[in-house]
């Protein structure tokens, strides 16, 4: 259990967290906003790498958290193996343990292979697999990722969203992801947090977030001209038309309701429809 009670935080005068309020439990909590939003300051409050107002409490009493940063560097002279035994000596992971331990986290990320292999030769999706291998060294009780699929490509993604799913099974634990790549979340979080502004929007389930947008969501044919009070999502073309996709408080001339998405209701909530 994770409780995040009224905290703020400030860079100078820029307010970037305001009266911050959650209760995260066993499971999977995506934090959604656009960049800019707070995300990552909030979770280097909660990792308690910045000083804030209010507070933050862990249910064991202690901050055991395994963190997976937006950019992690490795010593590429390092072999997988050694890399993982310098974060066990970081982490305080007594020798008796540590050859166990790493077994573990290299099973779990699908590393076995590449225990050898120098740090430097890794693809991009194994050194982000690496980053979650050193991240739930020691078993911690509160699990956080940040932008953990950018720049990776669509079966990478996959894969990760498929660990988080075992690693969601496997203990009880608390996993936070943060993230503005809606698709990343879809079907794998049992809860969805919206941050805009520094502030909460919604701490809802998926389905409850995807209704935000119903009635509002439509498709139209691109006249290529402004209609007020309507945010266009995305430009698509069918049968040599082209099509907008739209969000709007209420359907105009032409417009087709269409069935809302995930990424709809975000965009309802983050929009203000």
């Amino acid at each position: 259990m994770l409780t995040v009670e009224n905290v703020s935080f400030s860079f100078g005068k820029l307010k970037a967290l305001d009266q911050i309020n959650l209760q995260l439990g066993q499971g999977t909590y995506a934090l959604l906003g656009p960049n800019g939003a707070g995300k990552t300051t909030l979770i280097r409050c909660i990792t308690g790498m910045y000083e804030f107002a209010g507070k933050i409490l862990f249910a064991d009493g202690q901050r055991k958290v395994g963190y997976l940063p937006q950019s992690l560097g490795f010593f590429k002279a390092l072999t997988v193996e050694e890399m993982l035994q310098y974060f066990c000596c970081l982490k305080k992971i007594s020798r008796d343990q540590m050859g166990q331990e790493i077994d573990r986290c290299l099973r779990v990320t699908n590393l076995e292979d590449k225990r050898r292999e120098k740090t430097g030769a890794l693809s991009g999706g194994m050194r982000r697999r690496l980053g979650v291998a050193q991240a739930i060294l020691g078993r911690p009780s509160v699990l956080i990722f940040d932008e953990p699929t950018a720049g990776l490509d669509p079966e990478e993604r996959m894969r990760f969203k498929n660990l988080v799913y075992e690693l969601n099974r496997e203990r009880e634990m608390t996993i936070l992801i943060s993230t503005h790549i809606v698709d990343d979340v879809v079907g794998s979080c049992d809860r969805i947090v919206i941050l805009r502004e520094g502030t909460i929007l919604a701490n809802e389930e998926e389905w409850n977030i995807r209704n935000q947008a119903e009635g509002k969501v439509f498709e139209t044919v691109n006249t290529h001209q402004e209609i007020p009070g309507v945010y266009v999502e995305k430009n698509m073309e069918k049968n040599n038309v082209e099509y907008i996709r739209v969000l709007s408080a209420e359907a105009h001339d032409g417009f087709a309701p269409v069935t809302p998405t995930l990424e709809d209701g975000y965009m309802c909530m983050i929009k203000g429809f």
